[in-house]
């Protein structure tokens, strides 16, 4: 078991040394600045980079106003942990296209601008934008479990227990209702008394997603 846990660890570095290395040569191709530094901070996103990744991504976003450059930096500042960074850049990147996508590159699934903004929302302890967005998130794409998994426990936090339920049967994810229910004293908890919510509830996104 422990073999195979590693091999695909390995798969996933593989895969990502891979695109990354795309990206860069696709960067030393490439004339348009903007787009040359959009696949440069790509590049440094998928290797962990995330400082340099940002930096990158900031100028491509200053000549551009790409909104999938602020997506990419909204996605950058999760994985620093930083919600206020990641709430700065995803609505930038919803200014530039309120239905907005970009692709996870590895992962190959599609992440809407929407979903980024509501778990920086919720990430933040604002649980009603966090809900808005999430919906906006929805109507975009119907299978957008991140946007569901923020929906649902939204709705746990404001102790709309019954709305949470039929919000995880509308959208496929009654399955893991009782485990979300079980953390809702938490959440509330911590929503009550700091503003911040734990980190654990973004487990479900990290797993289904690599930009």
């Amino acid at each position: 078991m422990k073999v195979e846990m590693l091999k695909k660890t390995a798969d996933i570095f593989a895969k990502l040394a891979v695109t990354s290395s795309d990206l860069l040569e696709k960067a030393a191709a490439e004339k348009d600045p903007s787009k040359r530094d959009l696949y440069i901070g790509i590049a440094a996103y998928e290797l962990r980079k995330y400082e340099e990744a940002i930096e990158s991504l900031k100028n491509s976003y200053k000549s551009s106003k790409s909104g999938e450059a602020a997506a990419r930096l909204a996605m950058c500042y999760f994985r620093l942990d930083d919600f206020n960074g990641m709430k700065i850049w995803s609505e930038a990147a919803l200014e530039t296209n309120p239905d907005g996508q970009m692709k996870a590159l590895v992962a190959k699934n599609m992440i809407s601008y929407a979903s980024l903004a509501a778990i920086a929302s919720f990430g933040l302890g604002e649980v009603e934008p966090a809900s808005e967005f999430a919906n906006k998130a929805l109507s975009i794409d119907a299978g957008d479990l991140s946007a569901t998994d923020i929906l649902v426990r939204s709705n746990l936090v404001k102790g709309e227990e019954n709305k949470a339920q039929e919000v995880a049967m509308e959208f496929g994810l009654e399955p893991q209702f009782e485990t979300l229910r079980e953390s809702w004293n938490l959440d509330r908890l911590i929503l009550d008394g700091t503003g911040k919510l734990p980190s654990f509830y973004r487990s479900g996104f990290m797993a289904s997603e690599r930009a």
